[in-house]
């Protein structure tokens, strides 16, 4: 199935042309780029990968050191959590799951955690 065909664009309904990582509408001419196998298709004109390209925090480079530095015997749970997302953003998944799993367990409730892996794998 060729997936192209069915893009439409968010703006204006039009359809869309693609070349190369750029997808471009046909009727308005908005562009929308693809990164990292993901399409941009907001409309708010920011350029989402550059803000989530400043790192982990928006380029917080202290406090990122700190969950970092720290053993995470002394984190607490919460500070696992954002490690875990600092890991995500680094692309270090495996780690980031191993962090991830038990501190979500000790943080939110059995069916929120549940709710959770099911939208994740109904998203997959």
């Amino acid at each position: 199935m060729n997936i192209k065909r069915l893009l439409q664009c968010p703006g204006c309904g039009s359809s869309i042309i693609s070349n190369e990582d750029v997808f471009e509408c046909t009727s308005c001419y908005r562009r929308f780029r693809k990164r990292m196998e993901v399409l941009d298709f907001l409309l708010s004109g920011e350029d989402q990968w550059v803000l989530v390209g400043k790192g982990f925090m928006n380029g917080q480079e202290e406090l990122e050191r700190r969950f970092f530095e720290s053993s995470e015997d002394e984190l607490s749970p919460a500070d696992r959590l954002i490690k875990a997302t600092a890991l995500w953003y680094r692309g270090e998944f495996d780690d980031f799951q191993r962090l991830l799993r038990p501190s979500r367990e000790v943080l939110y409730t059995e069916e929120y955690n549940q709710a959770m892996t099911e939208s994740l794998n109904r998203t997959v």
